[in-house]
């Protein structure tokens, strides 16, 4: 049974079929090894699917 993502809450499945924020997240770190250029990819996606609010608070700047 798929749960809804909070604000805040990354790793839950979304009801309606979107990505997890951290999935997001760890894409824009696969696909963008400088700090800046990550941030940028992530916040587009984000804005392409009407998601800024929800992932505005992701670490994705972060080396893991």
């Amino acid at each position: 049974m798929a749960t809804s993502s909070t604000p805040g809450d990354t790793g839950r499945t979304r009801d309606d079929g979107e990505e997890p924020i951290e999935e997001l997240v760890e894409e824009a770190r696969e696909d963008n090894p400088d700090p800046t250029t990550r941030r940028e990819a992530y916040e587009l996606e984000l804005m392409d699917e009407n998601r800024s609010e929800e992932g505005a608070q992701a670490e994705v700047d972060k080396e893991e």
